[in-house]
């Protein structure tokens, strides 16, 4: 299991940063030709905010003539589709129905201070029964949880 914590200060482009972090795995993983079909999830704590790394995410696609037709999007689901290796990043807001169901192969949270008085039951229901992934390893909220306190 492999975890990261990133602390950015305010209007240092977090969102921008998460955005181009999914994007990266994304172009890696079908490059290795792993994690095909799988979920790379950015839980946002809100509505808005999901929106905003959703946009983020497309405009980098949408600004570069090699990534463009690699990629089909969504806007109505916040998501983004590899077309080739079927990954898909889902960006959603923080709450129980969009978490349930749900096998991400990488979870990003954005703006995780404003999720620390929702329900851990939500990042749980994300998470659970994490999958293996080959460059991450297993996921666990537990160990998160433990790190970021």
């Amino acid at each position: 299991m492999r975890e990261s914590l990133w602390v950015l200060g305010k209007g240092s482009g977090k969102s921008v940063s998460v955005g181009a972090f999914a994007l990266g795995y994304v172009m890696l993983s079908s490059i290795l030709r792993i994690n095909t079909r799988g979920q790379v999830v950015i839980m946002a704590a809100n509505i808005e905010g999901a929106k905003i790394v959703f946009n983020h995410v497309l405009e980098a696609i949408l600004a570069d003539d090699e990534l463009r037709p690699l990629f089909r999007s969504n806007a109505q689901s916040k998501s983004l589709t590899h077309i080739t290796s079927g990954i898909v990043i889902q960006i959603i807001s923080c709450s129980m129905r969009n978490a349930v169901g749900r096998r991400p192969v990488l979870l990003i949270l954005d703006e995780l201070h404003e999720m620390a008085q929702l329900s851990d039951a939500i990042l749980d229901r994300c998470l659970a029964e994490g999958d293996n992934d080959p460059m991450f390893g297993r996921t666990s909220w537990a160990m998160k949880k433990a790190v970021l306190g």
